[in-house]
């Protein structure tokens, strides 16, 4: 059975990939690397990787996208983040620059991708003393303080909080289950061992931390959102 061009632009695909996994390249970064190139390949079909223009490949980063977020409506289309089609360009540069440095391709079209600005703003690190006096107030309730430990101690984000129900702790093992992340899958995560490391490691954040205490507070939120 005869080869087609698609396949020809797999198993090139294929072999670097195979290449970045010699080079010890990190489980998700060949993860992202994986599913940039299959779409990529979806997008040309039969064109060999080596007649690919530039307006092609300009086409492929600037496509629409599947809705993602929980935000978005169902089949909603939508353009991709800056950080996204940045994302895109890097692989398919670092796929293209592999190709031509081996003599696969005699052009690299890729060179004049123009990659997004991406204009992040990392927020300031909270003095700890600020820390402490938030954490610290008469005010604040174990609810709160529980839903404030989430955010700041173990990354979730804002809506992942709001949406947050009874059902989704287990309190005997100190987990969140099947809780939805911002690309709308459902996780787990166990906050009980990440509270627990920023408390034995870095104790002047968290100056009332006792794990009695803690339990308590974890049924405390359970209670509350049932009501």
């Amino acid at each position: 059975m005869k080869s087609t061009t698609a396949d020809r632009n797999t198993a090139l695909a294929v072999e670097f990939l195979a290449w970045q996994q010699k080079r010890n390249r990190a489980y998700n970064t060949l993860v992202v690397y994986t599913d940039v190139l299959n779409k990529l390949l979806a997008w040309i079909g039969d064109t060999p990787l080596a007649v690919v223009s530039t307006t092609t490949l300009e086409r492929f980063v600037e496509r629409p996208r599947a809705r993602r977020r929980p935000a978005h409506a169902r089949g909603q289309v939508i353009e991709g983040a800056p950080a996204t089609r940045r994302r895109d360009i890097t692989v398919i540069r670092s796929f293209y620059k592999y190709l031509t440095e081996r003599g696969l391709v005699a052009t690299n079209p890729a060179l004049l991708l123009i990659p997004q600005q991406v204009h992040n703003i990392a927020p300031k690190a909270i003095d700890d003393a600020l820390w402490r006096a938030v954490w610290c107030h008469r005010s604040l309730d174990s609810t709160e303080r529980t839903v404030l430990a989430l955010g700041c101690f173990c990354g979730l984000r804002r809506q992942e909080l709001v949406d947050l129900t009874a059902s989704h702790f287990d309190l005997g093992g100190h987990h969140l289950v099947e809780f939805k992340r911002k690309g709308g899958n459902n996780a787990s995560f166990p906050y009980g061992s990440a509270i627990r490391l920023i408390a034995e490691r870095l104790p002047q954040l968290v100056p009332e931390y006792d794990p009695v205490r803690r339990n308590r507070r974890q049924r405390c939120i359970s209670d509350n959102r049932t009501r």
